[in-house]
């Protein structure tokens, strides 16, 4: 039987799916989607756009990194528990938590990259404007931090030996919201940015 845990991942992952789908049949102007599905930049350029007091910039969504970290660390320590019949010291598990380890920090270094493409040298943001990102996975991917995202979810199964079903189901969902999310923000770039490199691809290098 199928845990409430796993259905509820599957739900949202169908849901995600769906409303991508709205978004590519349905004019912007005439669906609800549109102003529920996408955030940001992407949100300001469509025909339904309105603002309002509850639109909120990322970079007030302190809330969500928090609970992210929160999130993180209880899954890290649930895979360690001794709950797994194999020992932690197979190296499929240690693979698992150096990826782990490893994409947590990338991640993190993708976003500060990021965030100092706003700043002086004084560490002041100089505008809201949008630049174009380069050097590393950027030369390759628009968003690696997507990218970094998903090879977190991957060691937690890893680190599961990909036996823990609820995991598998989560993992499902974060590649779905993540290619989702990656091939947005790139169509955005593409579409707002002339100078943007078309070579780069939305989150997988060379592929997707």
């Amino acid at each position: 039987m199928i845990s409430l845990m796993t259905q509820l991942w599957l739900f949202m992952t169908s849901g995600i799916l769906i409303g991508f789908l709205c978004l590519n049949v349905i004019p912007d102007k005439y669906n609800l989607i549109h102003k529920l599905y996408l955030f940001g930049k992407m949100k300001q350029y469509v025909d339904c756009y309105i603002r309002s007091p509850y639109d909120l910039p990322k970079r007030f969504f302190k809330h969500f990194y928090l609970f992210g970290m929160c999130n993180s660390g209880i899954m890290l320590c649930i895979v360690l528990s001794s709950s797994f019949i194999q020992p932690f010291t197979s190296p499929t598990a240690l693979l698992g938590c150096s990826s782990w380890s490893v994409s947590s920090w990338k991640q993190n270094h993708y976003c500060i990259m990021l965030s100092n493409l706003r700043k002086k040298q004084a560490n002041q943001i100089k505008n809201t404007d949008y630049y174009i990102p380069d050097g590393d996975l950027f030369k390759f991917i628009s968003c690696p931090h997507f990218l970094m995202e998903i090879l977190i979810h991957v060691s937690f199964s890893m680190m599961s030996y990909f036996s823990n079903i609820p995991l598998l189901s989560l993992l499902l969902f974060v590649i779905t919201n993540q290619l989702i999310s990656g091939f947005l923000n790139h169509r955005w770039y593409k579409n707002m940015v002339p100078s943007y490199p078309q070579e780069r691809r939305a989150v997988i290098p060379f592929l997707f």
